[in-house]
């Protein structure tokens, strides 16, 4: 009996570190979307764009750009490390650094906690990583299609609908309250040493509060 508790602790022991392994907290890296942006339905004239989404992440830094085809970029920094944020913009000849209201986008997220993921049958390959579809359901009843990763998961900071979800979202749409969709479809996910300098607002930006930032625009 006792041989035998030695045996199944063994195995206990050889299986926990590929369980450890299965899925990890993606804490520093790269990862690339292909996005499309789509106008509301009652909204004529406007059209479809596309671009990249690219997310950087060094722990609790997280660096979030965006390019479209067009020609329009924007780029958001956020340290959850001092609860800090920044919008990243150019006005005419004027670069700024907008201040994020960071209490505001964290009250914001919590209507999408409790979320739960349904699995469904089926899996297929998108840019190399196996992708699993499920259903994602909300707490108010709304709920998206997405395909997934197991592999990974991400921190709070990443994506605001997705807070404690235990997965890599690789393909989802996101719908605004004004009806503008954005459609996520992942490139490359790729876990990689990142410089503390990607997260540093540019010394050639000034920077700027909110409130500023909109009495500028008001004008």
């Amino acid at each position: 009996m006792i041989r035998l508790l030695h045996l199944c602790l063994l195995i206990m022991l050889l299986m926990l570190p590929d369980m450890v392994i299965a899925q990890q907290l993606f804490s520093e890296g790269i990862i690339e979307y292909a996005v499309v942006i789509d106008p509301p339905a009652n909204q004529e004239g406007i059209t479809q764009y596309s671009g990249t989404y690219v997310i950087t992440i060094k722990g609790r830094q997280v660096k979030k750009e965006l390019k479209l085809e067009n020609g329009f970029s924007t780029v958001m920094l956020f340290n959850y490390k001092d609860s800090s944020g920044y919008s990243l913009r150019k006005i005419g000849d004027r670069s700024l650094a907008i201040q994020l209201d960071i209490g505001q986008i964290n009250e914001r997220r919590k209507k999408y906690e409790g979320l739960v993921l349904k699995e469904n049958n089926g899996k297929k390959e998108i840019a190399g990583i196996q992708a699993l579809p499920g259903t994602v359901t909300y707490p108010n009843g709304t709920s998206t299609d997405i395909y997934y990763s197991k592999d990974w998961y991400l921190n709070d900071a990443v994506f605001d609908r997705f807070p404690g979800a235990k997965f890599m979202p690789l393909v989802f749409k996101s719908i605004n309250e004004d009806g503008l969709g954005t459609s996520f479809s992942i490139i490359k996910i790729a876990p990689q040493p990142v410089a503390d300098a990607e997260f540093r607002i540019p010394a050639h930006y000034k920077m700027m509060s909110s409130a500023e930032y909109q009495k500028l625009t008001a004008k």
